[in-house]
């Protein structure tokens, strides 16, 4: 059986460890050591129609082994730092799997041969330390960013619940991931309310439908229509789920808003572009980071 480790305890880490554990030999490695404890004693439990229980390997991030084999970095954009030092060190195959963009000017840093950059169209609530609810289906793309492609080959024949998908432009595919990030995470955060809500509101949908048409500005996407055609598909196959960015803002926390909104606004600027919308979606996320609601 192969190895695979996952780094990243949330709610993407609990779900990757726990579904690939069905074909891989796979460690979970987490934040912290009560959370290894608790994965060790009672599973990784998904919830979804049915409850399923699974029993990686599972250690702290602090008794991190290199052994060579792919790594599946879950954290978020902003965690990334914590364990960099690690990650630059190591000349392991890694796949990269976090929202927005900004993190791509860490892995210039990295020695790493083989890079890989992917994006996650599941819907995933962490419950508790060993437990979360897939609340939305979908699948993972995957790209390389440098190096060979064949380390991917496990994943991309791996044909059971929880599909991979290669993509051959990585910018591409990230940008279609950021596009549907700005227009899902930052309004259901400020609206509170569940994906599928973005559908239902004919006011939210007009919001929606503006704030793509300023992105496109900025990044020129591709095809417009077709990209707001795809954030629908996903807010409705998603439409009970917390975006991860609601989730942030109710469990008190840091949200992604720098990552997703935020490069834009970057992008924005040096193109002297002015942006109302995705400026006041930044100021709005980051007031209510800070408990200014």
């Amino acid at each position: 059986m192969e190895k695979l480790d996952v780094i990243g305890g949330g709610s993407l880490g609990l779900l990757y460890a726990g579904y690939l554990s069905e074909q891989w030999d796979v460690t979970l490695y987490t934040k912290t050591e009560e959370q290894a404890n608790a994965i060790k004693q009672k599973g990784i439990l998904v919830y979804k129609e049915a409850s399923l229980r699974f029993f990686p390997k599972v250690k702290p991030i602090s008794s991190y082994v290199d052994e060579g084999h792919l790594a599946v970095v879950t954290l978020k954009e902003y965690q990334l730092s914590s364990v960099m030092p690690i990650l630059k060190a190591t000349c392991r195959p890694l796949l990269f799997i976090q929202n927005g963009m900004n993190h791509l000017k860490m892995l210039d840093k990295l020695t790493a041969e083989n890079v890989f950059l992917g994006v996650v169209e599941h819907g995933a609530l962490r419950l508790n330390e060993n437990t979360v609810h897939h609340k939305g289906e979908g699948k993972t793309k995957v790209s390389v960013w440098r190096g060979e492609k064949t380390f991917l080959s496990s994943l991309l024949r791996y044909d059971k619940r929880f599909p991979f998908v290669y993509e051959h432009d990585w910018k591409e595919m990230l940008l279609g991931k950021l596009v549907i990030n700005i227009l899902v995470n930052p309004l259901t955060a400020l609206y509170k309310v569940e994906n599928g809500v973005l559908l239902e509101n004919l006011y939210f949908l007009k919001n929606m439908r503006a704030l793509l048409n300023e992105v496109h500005n900025v990044l020129e996407l591709k095809d417009v229509e077709s990209t707001f055609k795809n954030v629908l598909t996903i807010c409705k196959n998603t439409k009970d789920n917390r975006s991860s960015m609601l989730q942030d803002l109710q469990n008190r926390g840091i949200t992604e808003i720098d990552a997703i909104v935020g490069y834009v606004l970057e992008e924005a600027e040096r193109k002297k572009i002015k942006t109302p919308l995705l400026s006041f979606l930044y100021a709005s996320i980051k007031g209510l980071e800070k408990g200014e609601s």
